[in-house]
């Protein structure tokens, strides 16, 4: 797989991930995910060892660049969630007037 292939690609994925509200349990995370890992075994198999090293160091950057971007949407969708139900529950005995 040719540098800049690569280069270009995982640009696209991390301004995709930069803006992504996926969470664990989305499809476009899995298919992100899948499509890097696919990647790179593609560069791992195809490339000689010095260009191979740098590319994959990259791959495995956006890699755990999804994995934290995720794993924060995942807590705002929990906090967002059970967040709105604890304040609910605290107002509860408040009067109106």
């Amino acid at each position: 797989m040719d540098q800049s292939k690569v280069f270009n690609r995982l640009e696209s994925y991390e301004s995709q991930i930069a803006s992504s509200p996926d969470t664990k349990s989305s499809v476009s995370y899995h298919m992100m995910k899948q499509s890097l890992h696919n990647m790179w075994s593609a560069v791992y198999s195809t490339e000689s060892c010095d260009s191979r090293t740098a590319n994959i160091k990259k791959i495995q950057e956006c890699l755990s660049s999804l994995e934290r971007k995720v794993t924060e949407n995942e807590q705002k969708k929990y906090q967002l969630y059970y967040g709105k139900g604890q304040d609910n529950l605290s107002n509860r005995g408040a009067k109106c007037c």
